[in-house]
């Protein structure tokens, strides 16, 4: 039971909040980590012995505060580390096992070295001790320097010998290895032949007339004819395709938004304008008015109302300007009535058009408590869409709070995170 108590009090809480409350409250909570922060960072012994080195090839950037006996005031260290130096022997062992590892290492997509049909893995770094290596081959039409292999020009029993020279080097210690490549002719499906074929004879022909403008395309590649036309850009159609059935949808859902909002924002015009038109009609029937009488005044008020304020227009009261026009027109009044109630469109109206309708049609006398029960529920109503609305701006002044909140925390953490990583 005291349990249940306390969920209660607590929702009761949550909802009772005003917005400088929750602004309040998240400053607060900010302020309090930031202090609880601070504390904890004082608290905590920062005193380092030793740093650790980066990997090969790398170094970071370290921040220190050194303190001398008998100072308060630190001294702040801006230190660039640099990574592990081997020894001479400890070196020349890496080298030694990196080079006897070397063909596993750049072979790549290759079988071996004496199969070479794919790009051949050249880095200029090897192995996890940072390692440098160079690379140098005795054919670079063949074999270039990035292991890049040229062998589209080569039959299918063509091969062509490449050597390639790797110079090791870590700190001071050096160490070369010569490998003996075998470039062999590409694996090609049947277009793939096709398409070489076709291109060795255009560049064949694009050779043989460099001199001119302009050169003639080969008509026949191994007895058969051949017919060239530019590729047709299909893609922009299609793109304008995709563009203007986006634009389409957009204006749609637009639009449907659109609509959405202007409903809703009549709605809760027609919401605040019930209490108004429900208390008038009990205050003027009350005195000894008709219903006709009664709603006559009511626009003869607001017509006054809009002749004073330009722009000035309420949708309750012109809907019930038309259905009095209707009546003038010739129209019954309990038709006039009910038609009032069915423009407006919700619920409150037509119940209200229902209840002026069945008085005029039936003569019934409860219509002055009905409209009395009808006015304490409106002002209800209304009550409880005002506190709708504060707590929509409340939700949307939310947000930016949190976010706020998020940068206060990063500027602290961010900082005593960093400090951790050493």
């Amino acid at each position: 039971m005291v349990g249940k108590n306390n969920r209660h009090f607590n929702l009761k809480l949550k909802k009772n909040l005003t917005v400088k409350q929750k602004a309040a409250l998240i400053l607060g909570l900010s302020i309090f980590l930031t202090v609880a922060l601070s504390l904890s960072s004082k608290m905590k012994d920062n005193r380092v012995t030793g740093i650790t080195r980066p990997g090969p090839e790398e170094t970071k950037e370290v921040e220190l505060d050194a303190y001398e006996s008998g100072k308060e005031d630190p001294v702040r260290l801006n230190l660039k580390i640099n990574p592990r130096s081997y020894s001479k022997e400890e070196a020349g062992k890496i080298l030694d096992e990196t080079a006897e590892k070397l063909e596993e290492l750049i072979k790549g997509d290759n079988t071996s070295l004496s199969d070479v049909k794919h790009k051949l893995n050249l880095k200029s770094s090897l192995t996890e001790y940072g390692v440098s290596a160079e690379w140098m081959s005795s054919d670079f039409q063949t074999l270039g320097y990035d292991g890049e292999v040229f062998n589209t020009d080569l039959g299918e029993d063509e091969k062509k010998s490449v050597t390639l020279l790797a110079k090791l080097r870590l700190g001071e210690e050096e160490r070369e290895k010569t490998l003996d490549i075998t470039v062999t002719a590409p694996v090609l499906s049947e277009g793939e032949k096709e398409k070489a074929k076709l291109m060795e004879a255009v560049n064949l022909a694009q050779g043989e007339e460099a001199e001119k403008d302009s050169f003639t395309l080969p008509k026949e590649v191994d007895g058969k004819d051949i017919t060239y036309t530019l590729p047709e850009s299909s893609g922009t159609p299609l793109i304008f395709m995709f563009l203007g059935v986006m634009g389409a949808v957009g204006v749609v859902i637009g639009d449907k938004k659109k609509k959405e909002k202007e409903q809703k924002e009549r709605a809760d015009e027609l919401l605040k304008d019930y209490a108004g038109i429900t208390s008038k009609l009990s205050l003027f029937f009350g005195a000894g008015m008709t219903v006709y009488g009664a709603c006559e005044k009511i626009i003869k008020g607001y017509m006054m109302e809009k002749e004073k304020r330009s722009g000035f227009t309420r949708p309750a009261y012109e809907c019930l300007s038309d259905s009095m026009n209707l009546i003038e027109n010739g129209a019954s009044e309990p038709e006039g009535y009910t038609r009032f109630g069915d423009k407006c469109g919700i619920r409150e109206y037509k119940k209200l058009g229902a209840y002026l309708s069945d008085h005029v049609r039936k003569g019934t006398g409860d219509l002055g408590r009905l409209l009395r029960e009808e006015t304490r529920e409106s002002f209800l109503t209304r009550k409880a869409l005002v506190k709708s609305k504060a707590q929509e701006a409340g939700t949307r002044m939310l947000f930016p709070m949190v976010l706020m909140l998020g940068v206060v925390m990063a500027i602290v953490l961010i900082p005593s995170m960093m400090s951790f990583n050493i």
